[in-house]
């Protein structure tokens, strides 16, 4: 490809001295309205298929070559298989196939892409944020509510407080055991959500890609592989988080720790 010393200027390959304003899709050369005539009476296996230089960027004027023929590009679909064929793959694999074009397949899939990117731009990355926000909620709930639990015990203990010593001991140790596996669990979470968010967001890029600048083969060829991409995003299980409590149990000199009072543990549970 020819280009002047002075500008970024794409140069007609044939001539080097006026601009290139076409392009051959399936030889890939740059050339001038002058050498377009020249080019046009090449002989080449696929054709021409004269486009100007400022649409070569669109999806529908970009050309991927046959994985298993590489000299031959992408020119049609296989309607039974639903992939992307070239004049040799017809002719070796497909020739019972309904054979459709390559533009229909893509509108098609394309669509279907963009219903998906819909989703999950818009409900499934939504859905996964709140659920982050319900998560760290639930992380102040459950400190906040075992340092209120933790307050009533002490506030209990105060009138106990020579002779119950070991047992309050051992309450805010339970306390502060519990919080910290709760937290732990609840911090797990939170972490495969931040995944899931991380694999939503590559997917919405593949696709938003693959839908916006990406030959139709590529698209078509994903949607073959990942036939429904956002069904095979598994949603984390949700965590629902319920506060500790503490029941003040009846002082006496043989006080004991159910006397005292006995606290039900924090509870996280999952489902969709």
């Amino acid at each position: 490809m020819a280009r002047s010393q002075a500008q970024d200027i794409i140069r007609c390959q044939y001539c080097e001295e006026e601009p290139a304003l076409f392009q051959c899709v399936p030889c890939g050369d740059e050339f001038c309205s002058r050498c377009k005539t020249f080019h046009l009476k090449s002989k080449v296996p696929s054709g021409h298929n004269i486009i100007p230089i400022s649409e070569r960027l669109h999806p529908t004027n970009m050309v991927k070559m046959c994985e298993s023929h590489p000299s031959k590009p992408y020119d049609a679909c296989c309607e039974n298989c639903q992939v992307p064929v070239c004049i040799l793959c017809i002719q070796e694999i497909h020739n019972t196939h309904r054979i459709g074009k390559m533009q229909d397949m893509y509108e098609k899939q394309k669509a279907a892409a963009i219903k998906e990117l819909s989703e999950m731009k818009t409900q499934r990355r939504a859905d996964v944020i709140q659920r982050i926000k319900d998560v760290e909620n639930g992380e102040s709930r459950i400190k906040t509510s075992h340092q209120n639990l933790r307050r009533e015990m002490k506030r209990q203990a105060k009138d106990f407080i020579d002779h119950i010593n070991a047992i309050l001991n051992e309450g805010l140790d339970e306390s502060e055991s519990d919080e910290k596996k709760k937290l732990e669990e609840l911090s797990q979470h939170k972490a495969e959500l931040e995944e899931y968010k991380q694999n939503l967001e590559h997917v919405i890029e593949n696709l938003e890609d693959l839908t916006e600048s990406s030959p139709p083969a590529d698209l078509i060829l994903y949607r073959k592989q990942n036939p429904d991409v956002v069904k095979h995003l598994k949603f984390p299980d949700t965590v629902v988080t319920t506060d500790p409590t503490f029941t003040a149990g009846q002082f006496n000199k043989t006080l004991n720790k159910k006397q005292f009072g006995q606290m039900t543990k924090s509870k996280l549970t999952r489902g969709r």
